[in-house]
């Protein structure tokens, strides 16, 4: 019956040669084979009488690396229209960063990237002698170019503010005169949109105002900001989608109040999508934030907006922000992306942006930073499992 097994189940270029002779271990009649252990279970059905061993659960058990089960639920995911995507931010003022990784991105197929920083790292205003702005948009198209060639569509995150615009030259804090600020959106959606025709249909309104170190202001001051940016975007395109607030986890009651301002402003409401990130959630954790987020908006009827979050990743912790033991460079990385889509789609999220497309620079080629793919293009196991998720 072994030997009948071998020749059912791929023979040779599956199994490899036998390298012992049938023998009795723990009870059982074994045979060893190249890459397999053969086992007698006398007390199952014929058809699975005979079975494998379990030599990569044993192997890790004798190492005490971690075992990871999957389970199988009877009843599958509900169907959804979740669509994946990456997010990128704070890493390189260099415009060419992406060049060496369009292969590589490339082969993942059409997503959205969402950009950050973009006000501040690719030196769009300056402020001319007769004091108006000035915009230049040479370095940000270089990066609009890059994600083109990669076959993807930006997702642009209005943040952070020029220092020019500035009442102390931080980029975290009000603008001096949200006229500027208005003026700086306008100019970059008709930039992209009229000029370029790229048609890039969602803006979100800055990244983590709920963070000191990213809005150094009352959060009720970020309302203003949104308004004024949204205000703004649609003058110029009226087909884009505006969404917010882009918080640094989800906060039920930052939610609710940027939502009830939104419905106070009646007919000039504009919020297409809410945002948050997640970072070391469980699905079951995902999935609950994704309920009482849709609680918060039957609160308010006269708005419909989407739910995205614009970044997850597995947990946080480690030196110089990465991820904690270094887990995005392994295969917890990969493990942690994927059960976290368990919980998307289990409560169709409409967009979820994984964190991050590409590595900065840091001292070693893996040092567990965010990316999907290494600083020097080398991808990741989460890499594998976005390309065969996408």
């Amino acid at each position: 019956d072994f030997f009948a097994y071998w020749q059912d189940n791929g023979g040779v270029q599956v199994f490899g040669y036998p390298i012992s002779s049938e023998f009795t271990s723990d009870g059982l009649r074994v045979q060893w084979f190249e890459r397999a252990r053969f086992e007698r279970h006398p007390e199952n059905p014929e058809q699975t009488r005979i079975l494998l061993g379990h030599l990569g659960r044993e192997a890790l058990k004798s190492r005490e690396i971690p075992l990871y089960t999957v389970d199988v639920h009877g009843t599958p995911a509900p169907d959804s229209d979740l669509q994946i995507g990456l997010s990128q931010g704070g890493e390189s003022e260099d415009p060419a960063f992406f060049e060496n990784i369009r292969e590589a991105g490339a082969a993942l197929g059409p997503a959205l990237v969402r950009l950050d920083n973009v006000f501040n790292y690719y030196n769009i205003v300056r402020r001319g002698p007769d004091g108006k702005l000035q915009f230049d948009w040479l370095y940000f198209d270089r990066v609009l170019d890059s994600l083109a060639a990669m076959n993807k569509e930006p997702v642009i995150c209005l943040s952070y503010l020029p220092e020019i615009l500035s009442a102390d030259g931080s980029r975290v804090t009000p603008p001096r005169d949200y006229a500027e600020w208005a003026e700086l959106v306008r100019a970059t959606v008709y930039h992209v949109n009229v000029e370029r025709k790229q048609g890039v249909r969602y803006w979100e309104v800055w990244n983590e105002p709920d963070q000191w170190s990213f809005w150094q202001a009352p959060y009720p001051e970020y309302f203003r900001l949104y308004d004024a940016a949204a205000d703004a975007a649609r003058a110029v395109d009226p087909t884009v989608k505006i969404g917010g607030p882009g918080l640094s986890r989800f906060l039920p009651s930052h939610l609710d109040e940027f939502l009830a301002h939104q419905a106070s402003r009646g007919a000039q409401a504009k919020v297409d999508f809410i945002s948050w990130h997640s970072y070391g959630f469980t699905a079951d954790e995902i999935s609950a934030n994704i309920r009482k987020a849709r609680e918060i908006m039957a609160n308010y009827p006269s708005l419909s907006p989407q739910i995205f979050i614009t970044e997850f990743n597995v947990i946080q912790g480690g030196a110089d922000d990465t991820s904690f033991m270094g887990r995005t460079d392994t295969v917890e990385g990969a493990i942690g992306f994927l059960a976290s889509l368990e919980g998307m789609q289990r409560e169709r999220l409409d967009r979820a942006l994984f964190f991050e497309l590409k590595d900065g620079p840091g001292p070693r080629s893996y040092w567990g930073r965010w990316g999907i793919l290494t600083f020097d293009g080398k991808p990741k196991p989460v890499y594998h499992a976005m390309r065969a998720y996408l």
